[in-house]
């Protein structure tokens, strides 16, 4: 837990996420998740960015993510 309050704050870490799952392991719980927000997508930073923006990547994030893909492949 992260911050103790009436609505306490959890950081969950998944290597890979299926729709809803955070939700359904709190719900197993007795726990409802109210938000979820979202700050790191595989070794991605979203940093500052704000629900529904955008922003180029760099080309060295590209070449890193192509070489998670061929890594999958194989």
């Amino acid at each position: 837990m992260i911050q103790r309050a009436d609505n306490p704050w959890y950081e969950v870490r998944l290597t890979e996420g299926r729709q809803n799952q955070i939700r359904m392991m709190f719900k197993h719980f007795g726990r409802l998740v109210e938000k979820l927000r979202r700050v790191r997508i595989g070794f991605l930073e979203l940093g500052a960015l704000r629900p529904g923006q955008v922003r180029h990547l760099t080309p060295a994030e590209v070449t890193r993510f192509r070489k998670l893909l061929k890594m999958e492949e194989a």
